[in-house]
């Protein structure tokens, strides 16, 4: 059995981020005739200006709500610093300041049962998910079940029965996609251009019947953007002790893949036990 076939655990991966633009954010300041106060040694305002110069992307996460805050009541020239700031966001609960974040994540190695879990999470996010019609399934791969892998262990998954059993009926499904795959090509091959309306609907037509047989465990990947109000919506829930064991493993690695960008807005998540060698979070403030 190829083993190559199966995934034992996802991949994510932040591959963009919303950052402040240092040379608008100085238009901004002088149009709001800030100059002195962005100039001032440890105002606010000369703080958020500073970190920005410094740091490309570590820590906007957690500047562009501070600003968004500040902004509202006019406190640039005096206040708590970044740190106490957010956490007082986060104690009175306004959590719209945090929709400003945003980032975007790619995320392979996950199930179409995942899949359709995550989408059910669709204000503050975006999803471009991989096409079963456009692509091929022959090379596809297969999620395993967190607590399959949990009786895997460290041992060679073939001495595991569930796995096994799991394996075998994933590799039937696949040939059984296969086989309809020619079916629906011999079948088709007959028919015109006209009829068809051209080779790649076809190949599409027959992709999208073939698909039905795959089973939830197929692998699936997606382009997730979210903003930073969302993410702890979406964490505190899938990141529970109660939530599928995929998506609660998945939303581990989605926080801390996050923290570079938003360390203070993401400070209280913290993993707190392991329950079928997946783990458990949560967050003091949970969900705004």
């Amino acid at each position: 059995m190829d083993l190559s076939r199966f995934v034992f655990s996802p991949t994510v991966t932040m591959i963009a981020s919303k950052v402040i633009h240092v040379d608008k954010l100085e238009e901004a300041i002088e149009a709001q005739g800030l100059l002195d106060i962005a100039d001032t040694d440890g105002t606010p305002l000369n703080n958020i200006l500073a970190w920005s110069l410094h740091n490309e992307r570590i820590g906007h996460g957690d500047l562009l709500p501070e600003y968004g805050g500040r902004f509202c009541y006019r406190s640039w020239a005096k206040g708590r610093p970044t740190d106490e700031y957010i956490e007082n966001i986060m104690e009175m609960g306004h959590g719209s300041v945090l929709a400003h974040s945003d980032m975007t994540f790619q995320i392979i190695g996950v199930s179409r049962s995942f899949s359709h879990e995550l989408v059910r999470h669709h204000v503050g996010t975006n999803y471009s998910q991989e096409s079963q019609r456009y692509v091929d399934a022959k090379d596809v791969r297969f999620v395993v079940p967190p607590l399959i892998g949990y009786l895997v262990g460290t041992d060679d998954p073939m001495h595991c029965r569930s796995f096994v059993n799991f394996a075998y009926g994933c590799l039937d499904a696949l040939k059984q996609y296969e086989i309809i795959q020619a079916d629906l090509r011999a079948a088709l091959s007959t028919l015109s251009e006209e009829d068809t309306k051209g080779r790649t609907l076809v190949t599409k037509r027959i992709n999208e019947a073939a698909r039905s047989v795959l089973p939830n465990a197929t692998e699936t990947r997606l382009v997730m953007s979210c903003n930073a109000r969302e993410m702890r919506h979406i964490a505190t829930l899938r990141g529970a002790e109660g939530a599928d064991l995929e998506i609660r493993r998945w939303s581990v690695q989605f926080v801390e893949e996050a923290r570079p960008y938003a360390p203070l807005v993401l400070k209280d998540f913290e993993v707190i036990d392991r329950n079928l060698d997946v783990d458990i979070m949560t967050s003091k403030y949970g969900a705004m």
